[in-house]
């Protein structure tokens, strides 16, 4: 049934023009749909979420964002489902104000919307089909340097594919409260003036990767950085860092915790000579995490100058795969053992041997902490891209002049440098190791051998060590043939003769392991407590 109005209009058909009848009928249609309008509108404000202010339904808008905004805009619906969420959205400018590249026409309407509220900017360079739209949103959006809060931009596709950011870096001049920079490209040079040439005071977080400087001023350090990680190459007609100028920069970021130095980042000469006390010149008192990617004679210069009192963590990557001497090495460790006195005279309790996917191979070392600390704060030493030779050479180094009797658990996962029981019997005089876990058919090949070995060598004289404190054996992802699972009975066998303690023994993720060779295996070992992918 009609409402009055509408039944009148219906019952004026003939009585006026048809065109005129059409025209009040459309008005009232209006009418009509405004009225509708303001009712689901005012329907809506009973809603309870609606009832909440607006800055709380702002802040769960701005959380309800935050998982997808970088992949999709799927958020956006948030802005669809009332007349109201879309007016408090549009007036919640830090909804707009963490920009999305994932469609570059919406990214500057989302910088239109974020007015005045500082940005963050995260751009993954695409493949170049929209090449000269990306460097016009990329440009506007810098040209607001002084919203700036954060800056990332991922410029590292294969070459030929890169944008070239020179000249899009260089709208932003002064960032006063930008707090984290990284700039990710590919042999380009974009760190120019006048690109920050006013300044950045507020930077805590630095990160520039493959990037060709021309000159170190031009890298924006400043007193406020808690993390700096370059990995840098030379500018046609650059000019290398020098070792003064890296201390000088470091003297002025006294509250860095974090240091990552890369290739050229890390000068090879141009230091100052020690005083004649022979301290290190400058003190990173903050400094907790340290990460070089170098030669071992330019790490050596740079740890003779400096002084990491809360040092915790140092990762090391060589960058020579053809490998060091043993005398360049012997000096090396000397230097490290010289910064981290008080870490390495404690002793490391694991060390784990491994081989990436890249057939590179680290050794890991968990120290027991600080001597004198009160916490007990992990210490980690991780060793990468170590050639076979260089394996060989550091065990031997460390027995010499580092505390190695404390180690507790050894993790071997190194088939391409355990060739022979050498590496086994270095370790078997350790009055602490408990836990040994082989991996692959080789290291247990020769793990077995040198139980072996070791039994015989008691047998001969009873004084000789035989991992006195060893309580676990793991073997994982190995091919158990019958010919290896009988050199490990035969070696357990031996061992147990002998009096020494009860063993465990977890085999894992194991080929050709069966209930039957399983249950055999357990046969012939009755004083060895024998567990298979979970079952004992």
């Amino acid at each position: 049934m009609s409402s009055v109005a509408p039944q009148n209009l219906c019952e004026e058909n003939g009585n006026v023009a048809a065109q005129e009848h059409q025209r009040l009928i459309q008005r009232r249609v209006l009418d009509l749909q405004s009225e509708i309008r303001g009712l689901v509108d005012f329907h809506n404000t009973l809603s309870p979420i609606n009832r909440l202010p607006a800055e709380i339904l702002s802040s769960i808008f701005i959380q309800a964002s935050f998982e997808t905004r970088k992949e999709s805009l799927s958020w956006i619906r948030l802005t669809h489902v009332c007349r109201h969420w879309r007016a408090v959205a549009l007036e919640c400018a830090a909804l707009w104000s963490d920009l999305s590249f994932a469609n570059l026409n919406f990214t500057e309407v989302m910088l239109s919307r974020s007015k005045n509220a500082p940005l963050a900017v995260e751009y993954d360079a695409p493949y170049p089909r929209t090449t000269l739209q990306n460097y016009e949103v990329l440009s506007n959006i810098l040209r607001q340097g002084h919203r700036l809060r954060s800056l990332t931009i991922m410029n590292d596709r294969p070459r030929g594919l890169v944008l070239h950011l020179r000249k899009t870096l260089s709208r932003c001049i002064v960032a006063p409260i930008l707090e984290e920079l990284r700039l990710c490209s590919r042999d380009d040079n974009f760190l120019c003036p006048p690109f920050l040439s006013g300044g950045a005071p507020s930077l805590k977080y630095l990160r520039i990767s493959g990037c060709k400087i021309a000159d170190w001023s031009c890298i924006p350090l400043g007193p406020g950085l808690t993390t700096l990680d370059l990995d840098l190459t030379i500018a046609e007609r650059g000019r290398l860092p020098s070792g003064k100028e890296l201390l000088a920069s470091l003297r002025n970021m006294p509250l860095l915790k974090k240091l990552r130095l890369a290739q050229v980042a890390l000068p090879v000469d141009g230091y100052p000579p020690l005083p004649s006390d022979l301290r290190p010149p400058v003190v990173c008192a903050n400094l907790q995490t340290l990460e070089l990617v170098a030669s071992p004679k330019a790490m050596c210069d740079f740890f003779r100058m400096v002084r990491l009192p809360l040092l915790r963590d140092i990762n090391i990557t060589f960058n020579n795969r053809h490998g060091y001497t043993t005398e360049v090495m012997d000096n090396f460790f000397s230097a490290l053992h010289v910064i981290w006195s008080d870490v390495a005279d404690e002793g490391f309790k694991e060390l784990r041997m491994a081989r990436d996917g890249r057939n590179r191979n680290s050794l890991w070392f968990d120290f027991h902490g600080r001597t004198g600390a009160s916490s007990n704060e992990p210490h980690t030493l991780l060793l990468a891209n170590v050639t076979r030779s260089n394996v060989k050479q550091i065990l031997p180094i460390l027995r010499r002049g580092w505390e190695v009797s404390k180690l507790q658990v050894l993790d071997v996962d190194m088939d391409n440098v355990v060739e022979d029981t050498d590496w086994i019997l270095r370790f078997a005089d350790l009055p602490k190791l408990q836990d040994v876990t082989v991996v692959d058919c080789g290291p247990v090949m020769q793990f077995a051998a040198a139980m072996k070995q070791l039994a015989l060598a008691v047998a001969a004289n009873p004084g000789i060590s035989s991992f006195p404190a060893l309580e676990r054996i793991t073997i994982e992802e190995a091919h158990l043939s019958s010919r290896l699972l009988r050199s490990l009975t035969e070696a357990l066998q031996a061992r147990s003769k002998h009096g020494d303690p009860a063993l465990k023994v977890y085999i894992t993720d194991c080929e050709d392991m069966n209930e039957k060779a399983f249950e055999a295996f357990m046969k012939e070992l009755p004083d060895v407590e024998v567990v298979w992918d979970g079952r004992s």
